[in-house]
């Protein structure tokens, strides 16, 4: 609670300083004829158009055309009625896609503080919309200072709220931020936002046969981004059938994966890593797929022939992922969840620190679902007794800095293993209670 409480202090910051560069706008707006106020309603129609249907990047991270918008309007328009017609577009386009109203305050709100912190730059330093001088050689260092104040405004406010939002630093979500795909994406599109204003100070109305290379692009990420997940949502469907092998193990990864991303949340890790971890979680028990379902349901002790067959899954797991890049970085923590911190685990016999942190994080989640859910061979241990295992285990079986984590979560009812660990139940970053049975 405290984290949201913190997210919509800085959300409602947001909106203030919003606020204060409409009212300044709205007291020196001036519009000196016909042709402005058409300028103007065109970009604002561009802008509201520009925000609908963003693509997916990354850790929470969705990108859309509004940058290429920005930049031609702040070249184009003088600030006052840049400021209004970019707000008019924004809050048409989040009231189009229904947002609520936080989302729409802020996305609406970093938007205007974005277009009047470049349309300053660029006055301080002498540009004149009215007659834009894109021949001067001495205006370009002025028009990249605007552009890095738009990607430096846009990327942190979102950094901030996220980080906030998920209790991450938000330093480490905007460090995250700056993957190969986002800065070709938005390097794209301040380029073609100069072609745009360009255009515009010759003639308007070739203006709209810009928007089909501006299309081009989005189709390109979006096709990618979609590509991505597909591939994700397949191999976690087919994660899902393993656990469904086995009655005791149904939605087990699913579990597993929720468990583990709140103890990285709570380690702190970089966004980029706790999405690691979730994914490695998700699917950490694919090579299972090689396994007998009569030795997954066996009941009695196993042999030594079909203990080794067992001990297999971890890197048959990961030597399946290693076909798909968007599990490159979960690859060694699939294949390590069953290591332990004396060096006594498999396959690999590592110990200590030379075991990923993932795999450590994800070792101590899966082995929380484990003693909470019935097995062929044991009910469900009480949430006494499986505290009990946990401290016991600490630096023997698992981290001791991964273990706190987690006690940390249920001491605070992130975690509630609720008397019982036939009712683990996890509240999820939306606040939703998830039921493990």
């Amino acid at each position: 609670m405290e984290s949201r409480t913190t997210a919509s202090i800085f959300v409602g910051g947001v909106g203030i300083a919003a606020a204060v560069c409409l009212a300044y706008a709205g007291l020196s707006l001036s519009v000196s004829g016909n042709d402005d106020l058409l300028l103007g309603a065109l970009f604002a129609i561009l802008t509201a158009a520009a925000t609908l249907r963003p693509v997916h990047l990354g850790f929470r991270l969705n990108v859309d055309l509004t940058t290429l918008v920005v930049v031609a309007l702040v070249l184009t328009l003088e600030s006052p009625l840049a400021i209004w017609a970019g707000a008019v577009g924004v809050v048409v386009g989040q009231l189009v896609q229904r947002a609520v109203w936080s989302g729409l305050l802020f996305n609406s709100g970093q938007v205007i503080v974005q277009i009047a912190a470049a349309s300053a730059t660029l006055a301080a330093f002498g540009w004149q919309p009215a007659s834009p001088a894109f021949d001067e050689l001495r205006f370009l260092p002025v028009m990249a200072l605007a552009m890095a104040v738009i990607f430096l405004l846009n990327t942190g406010l979102v950094a901030c709220v996220i980080g906030l939002q998920a209790r991450i630093s938000p330093w480490l979500v905007w460090r995250d931020t700056l993957t190969t795909d986002l800065l070709i994406e938005q390097s794209s599109q301040f380029a073609l936002g100069v072609v745009a204003a360009i255009v515009v100070s010759v003639q308007i109305l070739i203006l709209p046969l810009l928007l089909a290379p501006g299309i081009m692009l989005y189709v390109s990420v979006s096709r990618k981004s979609q590509l991505q997940f597909q591939t994700q949502e397949a191999i976690g469907a087919l994660a899902d059938l393993v656990d469904r092998r086995d009655p005791y193990t149904a939605d087990h990864s699913r579990r597993v994966a929720i468990v583990a991303r709140e103890i990285a949340t709570q380690l702190s890790l970089s966004p980029e890593e706790i999405a690691g971890i979730e994914r490695a979680a998700r699917v950490h028990d694919l090579g299972k797929l090689v396994i007998d379902l009569s030795l997954l349901n066996k009941s009695e002790p196993l042999s030594d022939d079909e203990w080794r067959l067992f001990r297999r899954h971890p890197a048959d797991g990961a030597n399946i992922l290693t076909w798909f890049p968007e599990f490159r970085r979960s690859t060694d923590y699939v294949r390590h969840h069953h290591e332990r911190w004396d060096g006594r685990g498999y396959p690999d016999g590592l110990a200590g620190s030379d075991i990923p942190l993932g795999a450590r994080v994800l070792a101590v989640a899966d082995a929380l679902d484990a003693m909470s859910s019935a097995r062929p061979y044991r009910a469900p241990l009480s949430a006494e007794a499986i505290l009990a295992e946990l401290d016991e285990n600490r630096d023997v079986q698992w981290d001791a800095h991964v273990v706190e984590a987690l006690v940390e979560l249920i001491e605070r009812g992130t975690i509630d293993l609720a008397g019982s660990g036939a009712s683990l139940r996890v509240v999820d970053g939306l606040g939703l209670p998830i039921q493990s049975r």
